[in-house]
């Protein structure tokens, strides 16, 4: 079994804080995510909940830090994109969905650096059945959707999926909203499933390993919200 430690934040841009404050804690994350990859090169990556716009936050306040963040996003050593901003899935239309993807992809482009090729919707209390219809529209093959338990949208989504010729592995979990298990379904155009599970360290590979229908899983270490950053 092998088994891949992804680190990222989970942000929220306003929540139970207003969005200048959450901006100040995404400068002090990222201000010493900058200093981490440069003093560390086998820190790998780090990805920015699938989001533009957190970039362009950051720059309005660092202007400065310019050259240095687009270093490591043009590298691959920061991840953004493809959304502008992640929906809750529920509450927007789907042209809501086109142009919010449309937008994320121009602004990373902008910057000189791609968007994360797959689609990432983590923390979603349910997906809507047209979204792996809508990631395919955007060339986008592989999709990780997350919190997708005890929903009987699942179901539907998987039949989605799987008319589209895409075979997913996926199973569901009980989950009690703070702690997980937060389980995640990877769809991808190649046939293969993968478990993503938030909490870190070796409970990833014991918890994860009984349910996994392939040798390899994901242990997503993407904390809301997270301030600070250490070598792992």
């Amino acid at each position: 079994m092998k088994a891949f430690y992804c680190a990222g934040t989970h942000w929220d841009r306003e929540w139970y804080e207003p969005f200048q404050e959450y901006r100040m804690w995404l400068v002090e994350l990222i201000d010493g995510l900058l200093d981490l990859l440069d003093s560390d090169p086998d820190y790998r990556c780090f990805h920015l909940d699938g989001q533009a716009i957190v970039v362009q936050d950051y720059l309005d306040i660092r202007p400065d830090q310019k050259d240095r963040l687009l270093e490591h996003l043009r590298n691959g050593r920061i991840l953004a994109g493809p959304w502008h901003v992640l929906p809750d899935e529920w509450l927007i239309s789907s042209e809501s969905y086109i142009r919010n993807i449309m937008k994320g992809m121009r602004t990373c482009r902008s910057l000189g650096f791609e968007p994360m090729d797959f689609a990432y919707t983590p923390d979603q209390f349910g997906h809507v059945a047209a979204l792996p219809m809508i990631m395919t529209g955007f060339g986008l093959k592989t999709g990780i959707v997350s919190a997708m338990v005890d929903y009987p949208i699942g179901e539907l989504i998987a039949e989605r999926v799987r008319a589209m010729g895409v075979k997913p592995f996926y199973k569901h979990f009980k989950h009690d909203g703070v702690h997980g298990p937060n389980m995640a379904t990877v769809f991808s155009d190649r046939g293969q499933g993968m478990r993503a599970w938030s909490p870190t360290g070796s409970r990833i590979t014991a918890a994860t390993t009984p349910f996994s229908p392939t040798c390899v899983v994901i242990g997503s270490n993407a904390a809301g919200r997270r301030r600070t950053l250490r070598s792992t």
